[in-house]
């Protein structure tokens, strides 16, 4: 049930001008919305210290037929997409946000918003993002989800959807900041995303149903983004990006700025790097962030707890479980096959010696570390005895991570195929997969 002051916090700020500043104002000098709507234009300049044109506006809007178009007709919206309304003075506005300057008075959201006691990062950066960016984004959303991190972002494509999947994917909480109506999935493309969200964490706008997004709304919800969270950290940016507006008000608002270092060639880094010689905190593991949270946050949970995947999938991050092909420490593919203990994923067996679909063979001695060595003490590659499909892969791989499909397209070679080397190739100690499908070679 909706309380009164939120119809008239909403109806304020429906009004052309009004935003949350004047809003303040206004309710400082009225104390209560209803003052405000039937106050005259004199009244309200003299006492509420806005400008004629302000005045004129509201006054205009103190009517009946525009209460009940934006304000009843928006809550009907809201209860038509199970979305929620939240004001300033309810309980569980956030907190950490009130403390911003522009705080947004009022609030949308569905599914949940984020818990006070646990820390919260937003992770951002460029929609037209490399490989490397959507590897270090996956990295760290994951890592930090599966520690009971909250994730948060502005899901446009690019580092911020890649940052919400990862952060899903291990079972962690995610919250979307949206620059247009919450009842609106933008990019429509995401919009499985969009219901995953909803679903185990949050969709959270300042506009209320059916507002379109615009240039102005983006910059306009970074703010949120950042006053969020305890902590931004900045992926990939170029040298003018919207993800350095989101570091600016960060900074603007006493947040701690984190940037992921990059390649100096490299245009997409060219706003981290620049970051990080202004003062941010480079970020190159997950205890680097864990360092800054312990420093920053007081009364604020930082456990490491076991996280699953989503509900269909049931695996753990934690039991060091994969999804589709990846093993760490237990063994188990989606599948449920072994893999450590020597089966492919057609279910042979390969550590004594048997070959797979596609008649690459591994030996105990490579999976044990007691391949031979070259004068350096590294493994020698080259009498690893890899068959034909294992080099060409293997040659494909490099220091920067590559994702699958690109290392499968440069190869040649059927996409499962390719997955089923490289998970070798792991095993052998000569590749490692770095993040979910990115790998790079030892």
């Amino acid at each position: 049930m909706i309380n009164n002051e939120r119809l008239w916090y909403l109806w304020l700020s429906s009004i052309e001008g009004i935003g949350a500043v004047k809003t303040e104002r206004l309710m400082e000098a009225f104390k209560y919305g209803e003052r405000i709507y039937r106050a005259d234009e004199k009244e309200l300049m003299e006492k509420g210290g806005i400008s004629a044109k302000d005045a004129v506006s509201i006054n205009n809007s103190s009517n009946k037929e525009y209460f009940k178009k934006h304000v009843i007709e928006v809550l009907r919206k809201c209860a038509y997409s199970e979305a929620e309304y939240i004001c300033r003075t309810d309980d569980i506005y956030p907190e950490i946000l009130k403390n911003i300057y522009d705080a947004p008075f009022g609030l949308f959201f569905k599914g949940r918003l984020p818990a006070p006691d646990r820390p919260s990062v937003a992770i951002v950066g460029a929609r037209e993002c490399s490989s490397y960016g959507r590897a270090a984004a996956d990295y760290l959303a994951r890592g930090l989800a599966v520690k009971g991190i909250q994730i948060i972002s502005g899901m446009a494509r690019g580092i911020d959807s890649v940052a919400h999947e990862a952060a899903l994917n291990a079972g962690g909480d995610t919250f979307a900041v949206m620059g247009c109506g919450i009842d609106i999935c933008y990019p429509a493309a995401e919009i499985e995303l969009y219901e995953r969200i909803r679903i185990n964490g949050g969709i959270i706008s300042e506009y209320p149903p059916g507002v379109r997004a615009s240039a102005v709304s983006f910059p306009m919800r970074n703010r949120i983004i950042s006053g969020l969270c305890d902590v931004v950290i900045v992926v990939e940016a170029r040298e003018k990006s919207g993800s350095l507006i989101t570091a600016d008000l960060a900074l603007e608002q006493g947040k701690e700025v984190m940037a992921v270092p990059g390649r100096i060639t490299d245009r997409l880094s060219f706003g981290c790097n620049e970051l990080i010689k202004n003062g941010a905190v480079p970020v190159t593991d997950i205890s680097d962030v864990e360092r800054v949270l312990e420093s920053l946050i007081t009364g604020k949970a930082l456990v490491t707890r076991e996280m699953t995947y989503s509900k269909n999938k049931a695996n753990s991050v934690m039991r060091g479980e994969r999804e589709a092909g990846g093993t760490v420490m237990s063994g188990k593919t989606e599948a449920g096959e072994t893999v450590m203990s020597g089966k492919s994923e057609a279910g042979e067996t390969v550590m004594s010696g048997k070959k797979d679909a596609i008649g690459t063979c591994i030996t105990e001695k490579y999976i044990t570390g007691e391949a031979e060595k070259n004068k350096s003490g590294e493994v020698d590659k080259n009498k690893f005895g890899l068959e034909s499909y294992e080099k060409i892969v293997y040659d494909r791989l490099c220091l920067k991570p590559k994702h699958v499909e690109e290392i499968s397209s440069e190869a040649g070679i059927r996409y499962q195929d390719t997955k089923s080397i490289l998970m070798k190739l792991t095993l052998y100690g000569i590749a490692d997969q770095v993040a979910r499908d990115y790998y790079v070679r030892c």
